[in-house]
């Protein structure tokens, strides 16, 4: 799993053996993203997985989605 900033353009990435671990890696994402900047996020943009979509209304971030089968919706992670 891994994830872009698009206002510093850093990444960050997270192994993961099974793709049933993207939801614990989300939460450790958000958890260390809300710490090291002292602020929430506010919005999350993926490809509209159920799982993320459920952790982000529980927390009160707004879901931002790609368009399905449009790479070019998703321009700076395909550039990365």
């Amino acid at each position: 799993m891994w994830s872009l900033d698009d206002y510093t353009r850093a990444v960050y990435t997270k192994l993961i053996r099974l793709k049933s671990g993207t939801v614990d890696a989300f939460k450790t994402y958000i958890a260390a993203a809300e710490n090291e900047s002292k602020n929430t996020l506010g919005v999350v943009m993926t490809d509209d997985m159920g799982e993320v979509r459920n952790i982000c209304d529980k927390k009160g971030i707004r879901l931002s989605t790609t368009v399905p089968y449009h790479p070019a919706s998703n321009g700076a992670g395909r550039r990365m």
